[in-house]
């Protein structure tokens, strides 16, 4: 049991780092980049701790006359988020898996915003128990919604309809329509990389001209607050000729807000663990629609390795090369990873000796070579500059 917590540990320490690469490899060392993440991860599993325990002393708490709640986040500005909802009948708010983002829909059941929420998987089993211990009236805030449920979107269309604060995750794939449905995806930029992302709270701003407040849940040492984004407002979107181009333009609105947070604290940002899966290559860099071309290896006479893009990951004892910019890896063959993680230590190899060590594997150095040069894990030089 011991050595499996310890191996998801060592594989999201692995992605953490291949996808801060991605998003800060250009501007980050290699120092730099390990640091940020170890203090996601840390800071993944101290949140969830913190909120694990909030949980249990609320399910203890409402077994005693006279418990009372009060947020854990600081700084929620009431004022502005009532008279969004007043004005308009309700509202979005857009979540996202950063800092303790865990305490936001809890907060404002303890303020009595009557809130409709989808939530996955075990953070749906521990908030329901929580929720069902409590008093009627705390129960009543808060209408949880299981995202694998088929009818989950028809419940959360009604409660929205009925003026309750929809509380709706932006970042992620989460949702009950399948990952290939592509009426339920967009397009947008994040850290100059085209990523596909969920369009869920941009149809529902769409379908039922509601506004859009995106809420942060920073992670200050001193005291955890909430920081709000810009709202997006129905008449910022509704005069947008179709609702694929409003869908977009909302998530685009939303993700250059949560750009913003993720440059000012990198390792508060949870989900950078799944970036990787968002991310789409360019269509002229797949295999597919390449031409492969024969390599002409005697006018080279070295291989050098794309530092600035290139990350390795370890999984079920199998070696991948991945190239961040691209989300394209790389599997190894296993009797050629020790010159695979040599040649990523030393970062450059004399041609000959790269071909001469995969050969004596019985491997196929030109083979091999084709693919790496394909998805620009290396390059071929002439001369070292």
């Amino acid at each position: 049991m011991k050595q499996a917590a310890e191996k998801i540990i060592d594989e999201q320490l692995d992605y953490y780092h291949m996808n801060y690469q991605a998003l800060f490899g250009a501007s980050h060392s290699e120092a730099e980049l390990q640091k940020i993440s170890l203090s996601a991860l840390e800071n993944k599993s101290t949140h969830q701790e913190t909120f694990t325990n909030r949980l249990n002393d609320y399910v203890v708490g409402f077994q005693e006359k006279g418990f009372s709640v009060s947020p854990f986040l600081k700084a929620w500005d009431m004022e502005q988020l009532n008279d969004l909802i007043q004005k308009h009948d309700g509202l979005l708010v857009a979540l996202f898996h950063f800092g303790h983002h865990r305490h936001a829909l809890l907060d404002l059941i303890t303020m009595d915003v009557e809130t409709v929420a989808p939530i996955a998987g075990q953070a749906y089993t521990d908030f329901h128990k929580m929720v069902s211990t409590s008093s009627p009236e705390f129960h009543s805030k808060i209408e949880l919604l299981e995202v694998e449920k088929n009818d989950v979107g028809k419940k959360l269309l009604r409660a929205l309809k009925k003026g309750k604060v929809g509380g709706i995750y932006v970042d992620g794939n989460m949702g009950p329509s399948s990952q290939n449905d592509q009426d339920s995806t967009t397009m947008v930029d994040f850290f100059n990389h085209q990523i596909k992302v969920k369009v869920g709270i941009a149809r529902l701003a769409a379908l039922l001209k509601l506004p859009i407040l995106p809420v942060f849940c920073l992670s200050e040492a001193e005291a955890p607050r909430v920081e709000f984004g810009q709202p997006i407002l129905p008449q910022q979107f509704i005069d947008i000729p179709s609702r694929e181009n409003q869908y977009q333009s909302i998530l685009q609105r939303l993700y250059i807000e949560l750009e913003e947070r993720v440059k000012t604290s990198p390792a508060s940002w949870e989900y950078s663990l799944c970036f990787h899966r968002w991310v789409v290559s360019p269509d002229s860099l797949s295999v597919e629609n390449s031409q492969s071309q024969a390599l002409d290896l005697a006018s080279f006479k070295f291989i050098q390795v794309n530092t600035a893009q290139v990350s390795l990951i370890k999984r079920d004892n199998c070696l991948y090369w991945v190239n961040t910019a691209l989300a394209k890896g790389f599997k190894i063959p296993a009797n050629l990873v020790s010159i695979f993680e040599t040649l990523y230590q030393e970062k450059q190899m004399k041609l000959k000796n790269f071909v001469k060590y995969i050969n004596q594997e019985n491997g196929e150095a030109t083979a091999l070579l084709q693919q790496m040069m394909l998805n620009k894990l290396v390059c071929l030089k002439k001369n070292l500059t």
